[in-house]
């Protein structure tokens, strides 16, 4: 028997690092599993037993509470009494506020895996272009190189960074697996992905193409 009970009555909040946990690679397993489908649900529904089974697609009560509590601890998600409050506006718009919320110099491309970019900030549109095509040649090298990153070095990582002489990474790539597509960010600078408008953007895309 489980040790765990689950408290109903919460809101089930995905966090920064869960949220970049969950899309951080197409390999699924029960984690991803969970927080993609909360992701989606973007906090409009109380956790209950009946959706725990739903969001974890399994039939294992027990199975669930312990996903669940392995979860929290890992700080990839939380309770919170009160619902999400995020706008289901129209996502390009929405793209115009976030992405410059995600880079300390505000200069950020989300693009898709055709190498054509989505959304733009800060960037001129010839550059917006290019660096659009980069991503997509990064995160096709990275899918290729999978095995040695993920399996005999045992880096769970897939971003990849432009660095100076001191390490400092300048312009970073972060592929983004959704449903059955796959994106990157591209962010100039230091990156801002603690920032509350990283899981509101995976959300609103989650939402979409989920």
């Amino acid at each position: 028997m489980s040790e765990f009970e689950l408290h109903e009555g919460l809101y089930p909040r995905v966090t920064n690092s869960g949220a970049y946990y969950a899309v951080s690679s197409p390999d699924e397993n029960p984690s991803r599993i969970l927080l993609r489908a909360l992701l989606k649900n973007s906090a409009r529904e109380v956790v209950d037993e009946a959706k725990l089974l739903q969001w974890c697609e399994q039939d294992n009560p027990e199975s669930c509470f312990d996903l669940l509590y392995q979860a929290q601890q890992l700080g990839w998600l939380e309770g919170s009494e009160e619902a999400g409050d995020i706008e289901f506006q129209n996502l390009e718009q929405a793209l115009n506020e976030i992405l410059p919320n995600l880079s300390s110099e505000g200069k950020v491309i989300l693009s898709n895996s055709e190498g054509l970019y989505i959304a733009s900030a800060g960037y001129a549109h010839e550059t917006a272009a290019e660096l659009a095509a980069l991503s997509a040649d990064i995160a096709n090298l990275h899918e290729r190189h999978h095995g040695l990153i993920s399996g005999n070095l045992n880096l769970d990582l897939s971003s990849w960074g432009l660095m100076d002489s001191l390490g400092s990474s300048r312009l970073g790539f972060w592929p983004l697996y959704i449903g059955s597509e796959r994106f990157a960010l591209c962010i100039s600078e230091h990156p801002r992905l603690n920032h509350p408008d990283f899981v509101r953007l995976l959300t609103l895309l989650s939402i979409r193409y989920s």
